[in-house]
């Protein structure tokens, strides 16, 4: 029986660290795309001291990491207190007003 116990724990161990190691696997996936990405919007900038270049690309994820959390805690207030709500709108734009050409 105590046989048996051990190995259901080792087994459960073992699924939880292959999920762990997925999760980790998939974060390290998406930070290297962003990072191509990110280099790819400095290079079209003409401007490499640009805001996005020097303060926005670095802060950046921080910001993003954060937008799941608050559209579901936004979905669970406007379920709650008013599903008619009037709807707001998540601009992600730049706060600069880039220079028209």
């Amino acid at each position: 029986m105590r046989l048996i116990l051990v190995g259901m724990l080792v087994l459960v161990f073992l699924v939880a660290l292959r999920e762990i190691n997925e999760r980790e696997s998939t974060a390290l996936r998406i930070a290297s795309r962003l990072a191509s990405i990110q280099t790819q919007i400095v290079a079209a900038d003409p401007d490499e001291n640009s805001y996005y270049a020097t303060d926005y690309r670095v802060a950046e994820l921080t910001y993003w990491s954060k937008i799941p959390h608050w559209l579901v805690e936004d979905a669970e207030v406007r379920r709650f207190v008013d599903p008619k709500a009037s709807i707001n709108i998540l601009d992600v734009g730049c706060t600069e007003t880039p220079a028209r050409r």
